[in-house]
């Protein structure tokens, strides 16, 4: 990524020079390089599994979904709420936004399901 950096401007020297932009290092870390195993545990479980938890959820939800299972909505339903969990760690709001959106789908999709041998009202 650039960032610009102006020079002052002479007469012969107009213009905008394009300079790398340092990324900032995690903590503990001196080279850029993950400095052993515990960084990965920490990275791991830095927002106390929510992100697995979702993760693992949102999967098993559309294995189930895709074998038309009802079940599949309700795993959905609680993979919205890990995702959610996850994006208030994460500061995120338009995330958790979008989960309540998400949850309020698969509710409707849990509400209006009508199984393959039941019959069209």
């Amino acid at each position: 990524m650039l960032r610009p950096r102006t020079r002052v401007a002479t007469p012969g020297n107009v213009g905008i020079v394009l300079v790398p932009l340092r990324m900032p290092r995690r903590r503990g870390e001196e080279s850029g390089v993950a400095s052993g195993p515990e960084d990965s545990m920490d990275d791991l479980f830095r927002y106390q599994g929510a992100d697995i938890l979702g993760f693992v959820l949102t999967f098993w939800s559309l294995q189930l979904l895709g074998s038309h299972k009802r079940s599949g909505f309700l795993v959905g339903c609680v993979s919205s709420v890990a995702w959610a969990w996850f994006s208030v760690q994460a500061e995120s709001t338009p995330t958790l936004c979008a989960n309540g959106v998400f949850l309020c789908m698969n509710l409707r999709g849990w509400w209006r399901w009508r199984g393959l041998d039941e019959p069209d009202a």
